[in-house]
């Protein structure tokens, strides 16, 4: 089984972007995703974006905080709830293309040796 990626998404004012970067999340190749998405009390529409394109999406986290902790404590807290054997820190006003994941486990695994480790 290939190994699980967990995704973490981090919002902050990013609510014009956060439809193209969650779409090519959905978008990827590679399939064993954990998504853990937060929003670190954006002063805009932000929250109520990210709310919208989960729908009902299942697998996918969703923390909103009330007030901003900051990019590090926010990470750390989603960090704490990954399950993935591989991280990716994706700042909602970012994207990726289809392929990013799948290739970037390949690349890592195959630098790891047999166990890929």
């Amino acid at each position: 089984m290939k190994p699980l990626v967990t995704v973490i998404g981090i919002a902050y004012n990013h609510a014009s972007f956060i439809k193209e970067a969650l779409e090519s999340v959905w978008a990827q190749t590679y399939e064993n995703l954990q998504v853990i998405l937060l929003d670190d009390a954006s002063k805009d529409d932000s929250q109520q974006v990210i709310e919208e394109l989960i729908g009902d999406r299942e697998g996918i986290t969703f923390l909103p905080h009330e007030k901003n902790l900051g990019y590090t404590a926010t990470f750390n807290e989603a960090l704490a709830l990954s399950k993935g054997e591989y991280i990716i820190d994706f700042a909602l006003d970012d994207v990726m293309l289809p392929e990013f994941i799948e290739k970037s486990v390949a690349a890592l695994a195959s630098a790891g040796g047999e166990n890929g480790v």
